[in-house]
């Protein structure tokens, strides 16, 4: 009975739920595009919207500072979770394997309804079969932990260098053929507008393609790579103890701040490629976004350095108390924004779609966050968890 009870608020790192909460914000900056825009834009800000004025000022600083950040971050700290977990069940002498799966498996039921059904750009789907097999880590030592990680987030660079070679030297009229995925014309624009600003039915066909590609081709050519290393790195960092203060807060400060720098080179780098490039798909395609994928690796790692850091130094410390709130129910404000954000835009609900410019999706970004910062911190005041944080939990355990 004691393994189904909530941990002890003592005895949870409020690093790990100040750093979730910041991250479960950061990622509506880039993932309001996807709810609001045809997808394209989110890789080619040229396909859709206006990049003049405040709106390439707006989409410029997420590119910078969010876009992929934030997303990594939430994936050293879902490995950082599988550690937490694991651990806490053997020392309950609970089969933590056989555990882990069954939580990974209402996880992954969790993710296929989320993205079938509510939105096609989910992430749980490829957390729970990521976290199926990066369990099998947790054993391993620091040095094997970080070099599977980093060999693992290589392998989709390794696939974009090949087809950027394959591209570069490709026909004109062959390369038409993949212009419609990187620079739609206006006919596709309309169709995809009036799909998601029509009626649910139409939206949910769509949707149930665009996730199945996302659980078929997307996972095995990117996600699952990326994320799986990513995990894989969590681990380790949580074994150096990043998460628990055992390194000084000045160490942490000095190589978060060199690697988010270092990161903040890369992608800026990249802005200009693409930029003088125009974005043209024999350039941007494959090999423009190698900048941000690459840098965005070191920026999430600097974040959750200099995050800890911060909390170490105990700075902030109501915006912190809020942001832990927030990180606790992680889940639950993570699909609360999908709800959010397809009745704002999709056709059944407000119809905003495709006609809402990037500052003024900061704007609802904005809103949003205050709206969950205030939720998380009404609920968590009453009962101990998330509403969905509570089903998983149950589901898991079977009472």
């Amino acid at each position: 009975m004691q393994a189904s009870l909530p941990t002890d608020l003592s005895q949870r790192i409020i690093s790990l739920d100040v750093i979730r909460g910041i991250a479960v914000l950061g990622i509506l900056m880039m993932n309001i595009q996807s709810f609001s825009m045809p997808d394209t834009a989110y890789i080619n800000p040229t396909a859709f919207g206006d990049l003049s004025g405040i709106n390439g000022w707006v989409w410029g600083f997420s590119h910078l500072f969010i876009d992929s950040k934030f997303m990594s971050i939430f994936s050293l700290l879902f490995g950082v979770g599988v550690m937490l977990f694991s651990e806490r069940a053997e020392d309950k002498h609970i089969p933590a394997a056989k555990l882990h799966k069954r939580r990974m498996g209402w996880l992954l039921l969790f993710g296929l309804i989320h993205g079938h059904l509510i939105w096609s750009g989910d992430v749980l789907f490829s957390y729970a079969v990521c976290g199926f097999w990066a369990v099998l880590f947790r054993q391993q030592s620091v040095r094997t932990l970080w070099t599977v990680g980093l060999v693992l987030i290589s392998i989709p660079t390794v696939f974009d260098l090949l087809s950027q070679s394959a591209l570069s030297t490709m026909p004109t009229d062959e390369l038409q053929y993949y212009l419609p995925d990187w620079q739609p014309n206006n006919e596709q624009i309309s169709a995809d507008i009036a799909t998601f600003g029509g009626h649910w039915l139409g939206q949910l066909q769509q949707q149930s393609q665009d996730a199945l590609l996302m659980e078929t081709y997307g996972f095995v050519y990117y996600v699952l790579w990326r994320v799986g290393g990513l995990m894989l790195i969590g681990m380790a960092l949580y074994k150096q103890g990043i998460f628990s203060a055992a390194i000084p807060a000045q160490t942490l400060l000095r190589l978060g701040s060199f690697s988010v720098l270092t990161g903040i080179v890369v992608v800026g780098y990249g802005l200009y490629f693409n930029f003088h490039h125009q974005w043209n798909i024999r350039y941007s395609q494959y090999a423009g976004v190698q900048f941000n994928y690459i840098g965005s690796v070191l920026m999430a790692i600097g974040y959750v350095l200099l995050f800890n850091a911060m909390i170490q130094k105990k700075l902030f410390v109501k915006a912190t108390q809020l942001l832990a709130k927030t990180g606790r129910m992680a889940f639950t404000n993570y699909i609360m924004q999908s709800l959010l954000c397809t009745f704002l835009f999709y056709g059944f609900g407000l119809g905003w779609y495709g006609q809402v410019e990037r500052w003024q999706q900061l704007i609802i970004v904005l809103i949003i966050w205050a709206v969950q910062l205030a939720v998380s911190q009404w609920w968590l005041a009453r009962y101990s968890f998330g509403p969905l944080e509570w089903l998983w939990r149950r589901l898991t355990y079977w009472r």
